[in-house]
């Protein structure tokens, strides 16, 4: 199995004093991109969230909001990650041996000094790393046990690999220069100081170069991993993913597509070629701007114009995503926009962590006998009876309408803050306190190569998605109006089945929220061809052709 030349990292509850600050000073990031953050901080669960992923031959992978790299190392490690500090030891002795530094000393670093910088790397007891010890999941929250064939034969659980295939290069991406330090033994002193940490008071009148935008390159080859590199540049920052896989430490290894193109141009490929061994990681923030990401990344894999032009990462081709969030399922309350366009121009998959599950007390059904709720039955608009349970239990796994039949058993510290819940603010908990769901849940995102949303239809999906999903819990006849006036009589070609328009009919009971995507189709292609459409279907001035227009929140 592949040892790596990083050392292991501790558990989650030393993370603090030894790999997390939780201040944002002495780093590159805000306050803006360093609260609110929970990072997946268990070796065994960044390698199965890995392992099920898979890793492609000549994978090349971007880690965004990696922190001190547990999900990283668990890359490099094509999921397999075994290393202990007796490698540690000999990665050490062969650096000695070769005269190179091991990582930053904190006598030699630049930095304005304090008690939470001054460390040598690493920062914590590497000679504990092998005695963690994950919680044994009680009897009382076993997942469901397996089950038997027709034949009687119980799956045996999955084998470790004979070979593993391990990513080509790798890039640990965070704006949080400390988890870069301290993590990977990233020297600080490569990049511009922020004007706190400088140790010299500047001259009067004197401007020094501050701030990651004098950086001289977006990536930095690790001094002790060779397939890695590391970049302090924020991916809120639309440019940066391009700029990383245009970087020439990176695009050496990208797969060529083209020879009769240059270096980097040659590794672009249409949208219909297969799909590239390139891949998004991400580690999404709990916070509004990480929902505006996804939110861009995701609409931004629709074509700008009728020959099929996509700009960002979508140069490369279809570039596979995994995110480690949340995402809703069909009928959720958290069903949106969003959700469905998701499903609309990606093929999504579940990945560890699992929980991906739809809670009964999630319903958004309309019930019309409140008797029959109260005595534990829930009546669907369908007519279907199913038991209703006050007790939030696993009813189903979701995720896209198919089910995964999986749930990861997840403790408190498993993830980085250590909390039972999310909402519990600065209150920890101990860590093997069992949690009911995990905090962070892996989706693989993998786009379509002909999607139901067109260039030419684009304006209209968003358009139709953002006026219904404002009234979620309506049927549609009662939401089609907040279209446009007069849209209400467009019902019965939205319903009529074979008439010469895309999707699936809908017929005008049905709740926005539990609308599948090919019948969104059919809503989209009937209100698109309508004469008496509105003419401006885009708000706030935004001109989605421009790449300009996709930057967010840079304040």
């Amino acid at each position: 199995m592949p040892r790596l030349r990083l050392p292991p990292l501790p558990p989650a509850v030393e993370w603090g004093n030894t790999v997390w600050m939780k201040s944002p000073r002495g780093e590159g990031a805000g306050s803006r991109e360093s609260g609110k953050r929970v990072t997946l901080a268990n070796k065994g669960l960044a390698n199965d969230f890995v392992r099920e992923l898979g890793i492609r031959k000549n994978e090349v992978v971007i880690d965004a909001y990696c922190g001190p790299g547990q999900t990283t190392r668990a890359l490099l490690a094509g999921g397999n990650d075994e290393t202990t500090s007796a490698d540690w030891k000999r990665t050490v002795e062969e650096q000695k041996e070769k005269g190179l530094p091991v990582g930053p000393v904190a006598s030699e670093i630049k930095r304005r000094r304090g008690t939470a910088m001054d460390f040598n790397f690493p920062p914590w007891d590497v000679s504990e790393t092998d005695d963690i010890v994950r919680p044994v999941v009680k009897s009382k929250g076993r997942p469901p046990k397996a089950k038997a064939n027709e034949d009687g034969e119980v799956a045996a659980p999955p084998a470790k690999p004979a070979s593993v295939t391990t990513p080509k290069f790798v890039v640990a991406n965070d704006p949080k220069v400390s988890a870069l330090w301290r993590g990977f033994g990233f020297n600080p002193d490569l990049l511009p100081p922020s004007r706190w940490e400088m140790d010299d008071v500047p001259e009067p009148g004197a401007e020094p170069p501050t701030g990651l935008r004098h950086l001289k390159r977006t990536v930095y080859p690790s001094h002790l991993q060779e397939n890695l590199g590391i970049s302090p540049v924020t991916i809120y920052h639309w440019p940066t993913a391009a700029s990383i896989l245009s970087d020439p430490l990176v695009a050496q290894h990208l797969e060529v597509y083209d020879e009769s193109k240059g270096p980097l141009e040659g590794t672009k490929r249409p949208w219909d070629a297969p799909a590239p061994p390139i891949t998004l990681v991400a580690t999404i923030p709990d916070a509004v701007f990480g929902d505006q990401l996804v939110n861009q990344w995701i609409l931004s894999a629709t074509s700008s114009n009728a020959e099929g032009k996509r700009g960002w990462i979508w140069e490369w081709g279809r570039v596979r995503l995994a995110l480690l969030r949340i995402m809703a399922p069909l009928g959720g309350t958290n069903y949106c926009k969003l959700s469905v366009l998701t499903n609309a121009l990606f093929d999504v998959r579940a990945l560890p962590p699992l929980h991906h599950i739809r809670d009964p007390a999630d319903a958004s059904e309309r019930v019309k006998d409140k008797n029959a709720l109260r005595k534990g039955k829930l009546k669907e608009v369908a007519g279907e009876e199913k038991e209703f349970t006050k007790r939030r239990t696993i009813a189903r796994w979701w995720l896209g309408g198919t089910t995964t039949g999986r749930v990861t058993p997840t403790f408190a510290g498993d993830f980085y803050p250590i909390r039972e819940a999310l909402t519990s603010g600065g209150r920890s908990s101990p860590p093997d306190t069992r949690l009911l769901r995990p905090h962070l849940l892996g989706i693989e995102l993998i786009p379509k190569a002909h999607p139901v949303v067109t260039a030419a239809q684009r304006e209209s999906w968003d358009y139709i998605l953002r006026k219904m999903f404002v009234r979620s819990t309506v049927p549609l006849e009662e939401a089609l109006p907040a279209l446009a006036f007069g849209a209400d009589n467009l019902i019965d070609k939205i319903m009529t089945p074979n008439n010469g328009y895309k999707g699936e009919p809908v017929m005008p009971d049905e709740i926005i929220r539990n609308i599948s995507t090919d019948q969104w189709a059919r809503i989209v292609d009937v209100f698109d061809k309508w004469a008496f459409k509105p003419e401006n279907l885009v708000t706030d001035g935004i001109d989605l052709d421009l790449e300009e227009s996709r930057e967010i929140g840079l304040t």
